[in-house]
């Protein structure tokens, strides 16, 4: 056990011995990825084997899966006459 997760620990215990009882603390949030900053996330439901085969492709061309749905993106942009930002 960590020194913070023992001082935690000690903390609800001595809650405990307070209130009789102790609510669960939130955890914190993971820091954000540099990467994301000023991002947005678009998520949407697929098939699993639309994962499976966007893993797949993203295997082959030596790329991510987030540049496959950027280009994506963008020749759908292209296709209705908008600029590709993606």
């Amino acid at each position: 056990m960590s020194a913070k997760q023992d001082q935690i620990a000690q903390i609800e215990e001595a809650l405990t011995k307070v209130s009789g009882t102790v609510q669960s603390m939130p955890k914190p949030l993971p820091p954000k990825q540099g990467s994301r900053t000023g991002k947005v996330a678009i998520n949407s439901w697929h098939d699993p084997a639309v994962a499976q085969q966007l893993k797949m492709l993203a295997a082959e061309r030596r790329t991510t899966q987030q540049k496959l749905v950027e280009e994506g993106l963008n020749a759908v942009f292209i296709k209705y006459g908008k600029p590709e930002i993606a």
